[in-house]
């Protein structure tokens, strides 16, 4: 899977759900048909940053706060653009390190810790919250035509607590 194919497949699911979202939020608001133009690539660009965010914080977060295992997603052989960076800038000692743990479901919270501490210092957590806060800053900048209202500023609010939430 290539980071243009993961993006693609996320583009589908989570953020085809914030565009979604946020055109009905423009119709029932009044929105032109323009305005709702940007609504939807508003929606998409925070769905986009919200779903990356997830991937990380299914890697970084407090176990009891996420809800979840941390690590599930390398159990489950998700190949999430933190996955698909570090394996574009692993040796292949370190590539095949990733790939004996990916998808093992029976794998033990040592050898998850020891991926996520290899996809951490092979800069792909940090890689993937930057491609989050660039989408966050395409999905704000796409509100910049709309006038000055409690309603804009809640959106870009929304954007930033997507970016900065802890699960």
């Amino acid at each position: 899977v290539s980071e243009s194919e993961y993006i693609e497949m996320i583009s589908r699911k989570t953020a085809a759900l914030f565009e979604v979202s946020a055109k009905v939020g423009g119709v029932v608001g009044g929105a032109s048909a323009d305005q709702l133009e940007r609504l939807g690539d508003f929606g998409r660009n925070a769905g986009l940053a919200f779903q990356i965010v997830d991937d990380v914080l299914g890697l970084t977060a407090d176990e009891e706060e996420l809800g979840k295992p941390i690590g599930s997603d390398i159990r489950e052989g998700k190949k999430t653009i933190i996955v698909i960076h570090a394996l574009r800038n692993s040796s292949e000692r370190e590539k095949a390190k990733i790939l004996e743990v990916l998808g093992d479901k029976k794998a033990s919270r040592h050898k998850i810790g020891e991926v996520i501490a290899l996809l951490k210092s092979l800069g792909s957590i940090e890689y993937a919250m930057n491609k989050a806060k660039d989408y966050a800053i395409k999905a704000k900048s796409t509100l910049q035509a709309f006038r000055d209202c409690r309603e804009k500023e809640d959106l870009l609010s929304l954007v930033d607590l997507i970016v900065l939430r802890r699960r």
